[in-house]
């Protein structure tokens, strides 16, 4: 009820979408709620010292999974978190 409550929330202040990175032994609860595991994409993520690396989402120690919102499906391309602070 309560990631449904922040769902609902996030909806009503017009998100694109949620995006979590959670362990594979959870994925199912957030899969049953309509959460979407993001695979075959790459992950930008600034390291340190504004180094901006690129991984496999695959290669990450959680899945990572979106929830659409105002959108249906992800824009191509690298998915950009733009640093730490995302």
């Amino acid at each position: 009820m309560l990631l449904k409550r922040a769902m609902d929330e996030a909806r009503q202040e017009n998100f694109d979408m949620g995006l979590l990175f959670c362990q594979e032994h959870v994925r199912k609860l957030y899969a049953n709620l309509g959460w979407l595991k993001i695979t075959g994409r790459e992950l930008i993520l600034e390291i340190e010292l504004g180094i901006r690396t690129e991984h496999p989402c695959e290669s990450s120690r959680h899945d990572i999974m979106y929830y659409p919102l105002s959108i249906n499906k992800l824009p191509d391309g690298p998915l950009d978190l733009h640093g730490r602070d995302w």
